[in-house]
């Protein structure tokens, strides 16, 4: 062994650090102290929490992306150095409120609506729609709609309004409007209550 080279590394797990990637039309989005929500291929099920540390103040020439540094707590040492991970930069939280599957909502020039099942006929009801969650399935209904309303989803002919139907069994989960605020748990069936909305920072949607 030659005099001078390092005999070994002295690593503090305690506490990690995250490197990504952010594009620079979300930057904005983006502050020190700001809450981001990751996973790590290592724990697919897994949704660990840290805070953006310091962001640098360059951006990449050749991607445009900016790189965002977030410190984590590690308790247990489950997190080792050197795994991927995708995160979310938490960007709004909401109270609580009704959420229906985005190819419910229907809306032009401003305006929003849905179709409902109403004592057996077909409604038109309009709502506010208000943020999605980020992987795009629900959105937050603010206004014009109630728990438990059975929405048709998908593409509709015009026309259809005051149309008899039958419900012969409860709609799937997902189907109808529901109580919870968009978030990351929230895209395969009841938001729940989890209202983080934010932009994907996944190296590399909103």
């Amino acid at each position: 062994m030659a005099p001078g080279q390092p005999l070994f590394t002295v690593v503090d797990v305690d506490t990690l650090e995250l490197a990504g990637k952010v594009a620079a039309d979300e930057l904005r989005h983006v502050r020190v102290g700001g809450t981001v929500l990751f996973r790590v291929d290592a724990y697919p099920d897994t949704r660990f929490e840290g805070r953006v540390a310091r962001v640098e103040p360059v951006a990449d020439p050749g991607t445009r992306q900016v790189t965002v540094y977030v410190r984590l707590p590690n308790p247990g040492r489950r997190l080792v150095g050197g795994l991927y991970a995708t995160g979310l930069v938490v960007t709004e939280r909401m109270d609580p409120v009704l959420t229906a599957p985005v190819d419910a909502v229907r809306g032009e020039a401003g305006a929003s609506w849905v179709l409902a099942v109403e004592e057996g006929r077909i409604v038109r009801r309009d709502v506010a729609a208000g943020p999605t969650d980020h992987e795009g399935l629900r959105v937050a209904v603010t206004a014009g709609l109630e728990e438990g309303a059975v929405l048709l989803v998908g593409p509709a002919p015009e026309g259809l309004e005051g149309r008899p139907v039958q419900v012969g069994a409860p709609a799937p989960r997902g189907l109808e409007a529901e109580r919870g605020a968009p978030g990351p748990e929230g895209a395969d069936g009841p938001a729940g209550t989890h209202p983080e909305q934010a932009p994907d920072t996944r190296e590399g949607r909103s």
